[in-house]
């Protein structure tokens, strides 16, 4: 009987738990509401951080099952979220700077810190990028200019120019796109790949494959935020903004989502022959050539990536069309505004 009476006791208390969890679970969490920090008319739309993007750039933006996604998505949703605003994305296509002066957007994302032509403000880069040089894993050998080489890169590239102009054009492998020029270097007739450190590494991390970054083929630059020259409340607040996500943890775990790891390029070499002409130098030759056509962007487009069997959610469209999608930080990093790296992995 003592048994009996006991087991009853234990099925009261167990189910008292039970009610007990539930009502704690039925108890929602509503996350403090943020200040935003700018307001109309510093940016165009209250409550709102408009933002441009080129969804015809993997990894930083690109048309995905009708949702722009990317590295550059990614780092305006931290921002968005720092400043305490709602995010929306734009696709400004390859004219950054005339939706910036038409009022299209408050910022854009991806500008080069070496394109000193751009009639516009630019941030403090948020990720490092050079003309690099790629080679299978294993090998750390930076080639000298006098080297019997086979550099594959895209064809009418920027990496493309720097290669023919510090080593030759005997020394080029010319490839449709970069997909073409790591298959290159992976069945052995490339010695190495040139392409923008970012989108390269995007490229091996998605594709999975085995090559690595050895040396730089001219002085590090960046990608920054571009803002109207006039606009100097935002500037100053994006910068704060910027400053915050690149301290917190959150633009490392960006980087890692996209490009496999965080890029710090400081201590790889530079190549022997490159240019003393600073990297904008650079980019105003190759752009115009010899030839006069301009050069072409490295980054694949989505027929590439899927044809090579790459992640589809990492692919770009060429013929997206202009559009928008509002998100929020959670649903652009996975990450929230009040977890840390380590939380996050």
């Amino acid at each position: 009987m003592n048994r009996v009476l006991k087991f009853a006791l234990c099925c009261v208390a167990a189910l008292g738990l039970v009610f007990a969890l539930a009502g704690c679970s039925s108890q929602t969490y509503t996350p403090p509401t943020k200040t935003a920090v700018v307001d109309t008319p510093t940016i165009g739309v209250t409550k709102t951080l408009r933002v441009g993007v080129n969804t015809s750039n993997a990894p930083f933006a690109s048309q995905v099952s009708g949702h722009v996604v990317g590295l550059d998505v990614d780092m305006a949703a931290a921002i968005a979220d720092a400043m305490g605003l709602d995010l929306q994305i734009i696709d400004v296509g390859s004219d950054p700077e005339g939706a910036i002066s038409d009022g299209e957007v408050d910022i854009v994302m991806g500008l080069d810190s070496s394109d000193t032509g751009l009639g516009c403000w630019l941030s403090d880069p948020y990720v490092e990028t050079s003309v690099a040089l790629f080679a299978p894993s294993g090998v750390t050998t930076v080639p000298k200019a006098d080297s019997a080489l086979r550099i594959a890169a895209q064809s009418s590239s920027m990496s493309a120019w720097e290669v023919s102009n510090q080593f030759g054009t005997s020394s080029v492998v010319s490839a449709e796109n970069l997909t073409t020029a790591f298959k290159a270097l992976s069945d052995g007739s490339a010695d190495y790949v040139a392409a923008d450190a970012v989108i390269g590494s995007y490229v091996i991390s998605s594709g999975g494959l085995d090559a690595q970054m050895v040396a730089l083929l001219h002085s590090v630059n960046g990608y920054c935020i571009g803002i109207n020259s006039s606009n100097t409340a935002l500037q100053e607040a994006v910068s704060t903004a910027l400053q915050t996500v690149m301290g917190n943890g959150l633009s490392e775990v960006v980087q890692a989502k996209w490009l496999g790891e965080t890029l710090d390029l400081s201590g790889l070499p530079v190549t022997s022959s490159a240019s003393a002409a600073p990297a904008e130098d650079d980019r105003a030759n190759a752009e115009t050539g010899a030839n006069g056509s301009s050069s072409a962007s490295d980054s694949p487009s989505l027929e590439e990536v899927l044809a090579e069997g790459q992640a589809a959610s990492f692919g770009a469209s060429d013929t997206g069309e202009a559009g928008s999608n509002a998100v929020s930080l959670e649903e652009a990093t996975g990450v929230s505004s009040g977890q840390s790296e380590e939380d996050a992995q």
